[in-house]
């Protein structure tokens, strides 16, 4: 135990603990609220959208160990100077789609609120953090491939626009 705080008190290795949840956890979310709008149980809506809420907002701790840990990793393979382009690349595009998760994150939690008391916004509002549920996957899907590519040459088979492969 003593060895795993050690881990995560540096913020480039809780960030890479961290980072799934946006888009692993948040897909497996949204299978859930799926599930719970095919069955039209408002409980388990509830709970799914909650769910979503928590994922989605879970961005904001991957957002805070990545910029922890920037400064810390440029640099650090002088031997490899894509890795330190692709880095900030890997930042802005996290600090461009970062305020969408975060707002999902939010509506979701007020979607929850509300469908806990009416079964119309249960059905429209978990449809709607659905669909924007899935938009957000798909940016976190973004920002990762970028990330992916920092550390793992074999990863670089599509480069973003305007890098150019050394």
């Amino acid at each position: 135990m003593d060895k795993f705080t050690q881990i995560t008190r540096q913020p480039e290795y809780a960030h890479l603990l961290l980072n799934h949840l946006p888009i692993v956890g948040l897909a497996t979310a949204l299978l859930f609220l799926a599930g719970a709008l095919c069955l039209r149980h408002r409980p388990t809506t509830v709970f799914a959208l909650g769910l979503v809420g928590a994922f989605a907002l879970s961005s904001v701790l991957v957002v805070l160990t990545g910029e922890a840990a920037l400064n810390r990793v440029l640099g650090f393979q002088p031997a490899d100077p894509l890795a330190d382009v692709l880095l900030k690349i890997h930042a802005e595009e996290a600090r461009r789609w970062a305020p969408l998760l975060y707002a999902t994150g939010a509506l979701a939690w007020v979607a929850a609120g509300a469908a806990w008391r009416s079964t119309v916004v249960a059905t429209w509002g978990s449809l709607g953090i659905f669909l924007l549920g899935l938009v957000c996957v798909w940016a976190a899907a973004q920002v990762a491939e970028v990330g992916g590519q920092v550390k793992h040459r074999e990863l670089r088979i599509n480069l973003p626009a305007g890098v150019e492969r050394r």
